[in-house]
């Protein structure tokens, strides 16, 4: 049994839109307004630090968010 919201976001998916608003997908979930704020709540979340010069990893992607 699926809740109203599940078919909503499956219907959404299955058209490539987002799964929050009928705007089309940048990924594949998705819309570039949603991801943005999908991201800093992931990295809020983990408690990720910004990178800096000198400190370990690679060097971010340019991203808008």
């Amino acid at each position: 049994i699926m809740t109203r919201q599940q078919r909503y976001q499956w219907r959404h998916k299955e058209a490539g839109l987002c799964i929050y608003c009928p705007r089309k997908a940048v990924s594949q979930w998705f819309c570039e307004i949603h991801l943005c704020k999908r991201r800093t709540i992931m990295r809020a979340r983990k408690g990720s630090r910004p990178w800096y010069p000198g400190g370990p990893g690679r060097p971010p992607l340019k991203r808008s968010c």
